[in-house]
């Protein structure tokens, strides 16, 4: 993996990209960080002083919202579930909150609500991020995929297994000819 040489690289182009008049190229440069320091590198800290700097930086809705996404799943990682559910609520109480930011405050508001034991909360969650996912929503292939795997959490929390086995086996005969392998490699994880 190259995380360490994506991350100098991207690090020391950060003051450009935030400074960049044009915000597709800015969010683009938000996700690639994350990814990266984060995801990559399991850099929390880091991840979450570089978020604050890009919103500081720049004045703008989208960025926030988009920041503020990612701050939460950072924070569902740690541990600080509530502060992520409050976080992510920020961006999908805004009406000016654009789909990109939209997906990941659900999905990671989801999965902290589903860590905090509050599983009936989660339904509707679920159920909007399969409505962005049959919508088409640009950037909400995997949405679908995220709210069936959260779903299979909440039966599984709930302790109702028949219902999560029937599930199980409903995925892995639809996605016995899937083209995403990521999406299959998940869904065998849970089957075991």
């Amino acid at each position: 993996n190259r995380f360490e040489e994506a991350e100098a690289t991207l690090a020391e182009a950060e003051p450009a990209a935030l400074a960049h008049s044009d915000e597709h190229l800015c969010r683009d440069y938000l996700a690639a960080r994350y990814a990266a320091l984060f995801r990559g590198l399991s850099r929390p800290d880091e991840t979450l002083r570089m978020l604050e700097r890009a919103v500081a930086t720049r004045d703008d809705p989208g960025i926030r919202h988009l920041a503020a996404g990612y701050q939460a799943d950072v924070l569902v990682d740690a541990g600080r579930l509530r502060e992520s559910v409050d976080l992510a609520n920020t961006v999908l109480d805004d009406t000016r909150a654009d789909d990109a930011s939209l997906l990941v405050c659900l999905a990671t508001k989801g999965q902290a609500l589903i860590d905090l034991g509050l599983t009936r909360s989660a339904i509707p969650v679920q159920t909007t991020l399969r409505s962005l996912a049959a919508r088409g929503v640009a950037g909400s292939g995997r949405a679908g995929m995220v709210a069936a795997l959260q779903e299979l959490q909440c039966l599984f929390y709930d302790g109702r297994m028949t219902d999560l086995v029937t599930q199980l086996e409903a995925y892995a005969a639809a996605l016995a000819d899937s083209r995403d392998d990521a999406e299959r490699g998940l869904v065998s994880m849970s089957l075991g």
